[in-house]
């Protein structure tokens, strides 16, 4: 299958999400994503980028998202301090994005 031939490949799956806040809302959902890449690759590498304000403080992020790394291999967490009305990633280079707590400030449809 040429699909599962590319998710083979040592390009990492990227995630992120906007709104991250603490995090607290983003460690189940990031654990199921992970383990359903898992049962497709053991090595493939993962990138989850959670993305808030500047001002927030991603202490309590790295608190509930570090135990990810400690669970599953060759996975990344890192932080992004920026508004998600700024473009935040290059073009064509996410596989996933989701916000669960970020979407009463979307000030239209997009």
């Amino acid at each position: 299958d040429e699909n599962l031939a590319d998710f083979e490949t040592a390009t990492p799956f990227r995630i992120a999400e906007f709104g991250a806040a603490d995090g607290s809302n983003s460690f189940g959902i990031l654990n199921q994503i992970v383990e359903a890449i898992r049962s497709r690759s053991a090595t493939k590498p993962i990138e989850i980028t959670c993305n808030d304000l500047p001002s927030a403080n991603m202490t309590g992020l790295f608190e509930h998202l570090n135990p990810l790394k400690e669970k599953f291999s060759n996975v990344y967490v890192r932080a992004s301090g920026d508004s998600f009305y700024n473009q935040l990633f290059p073009d064509n280079s996410l596989d996933m994005s989701f916000s669960f707590t970020s979407v009463h400030w979307i000030q239209k449809v997009p």
